[in-house]
């Protein structure tokens, strides 16, 4: 008998499986990279007064690039998965819940800081 490690082809998974985990570490260290920008903004005594974010993803992807790499984590997720319905309604819900939230921000941006404010896009690019 031959001894050894085998490798069956049913054993390998296919490519989309290593895009899925490669973009979902890719996305990870975004939206961390955007949460920390965040968390560097809070300024007063009760860490309430609110400065305007200037990080290249606020302006050059979305006004809420934590929100857009959060929709990208789950997508990438049923990458690994396989891709099941079941797996692509949860990413559906998770986009629609925070393109709802990422709306709101804009607007509140806007608001807020007037002509300062010049991010195109809510969540989306091009969208």
């Amino acid at each position: 008998p031959r001894m050894g490690l085998v490798v069956s082809r049913a054993d390998l998974r296919p490519p989309i499986f290593f895009i899925g985990v490669a973009g979902f570490f890719v996305a990870s260290l975004a939206q961390h990279v955007a949460h920390r920008h965040l968390a560097s903004l809070k300024r007063g005594t009760c860490g309430c007064e609110y400065q305007l974010p200037r990080h290249w993803l606020f302006t050059r992807v979305s006004s809420s690039p934590h929100y857009t790499f959060e929709v990208l984590l789950y997508a990438f997720l049923a990458l690994v998965e396989g891709g099941s319905l079941s797996a692509w309604l949860a990413v559906c819900f998770v986009a629609a819940n925070l393109t709802v939230t990422a709306l709101r921000t804009h607007a509140w941006y806007s608001a807020k800081f007037g002509a300062a404010f010049q991010a195109r896009w809510a969540i989306f690019p091009g969208l």
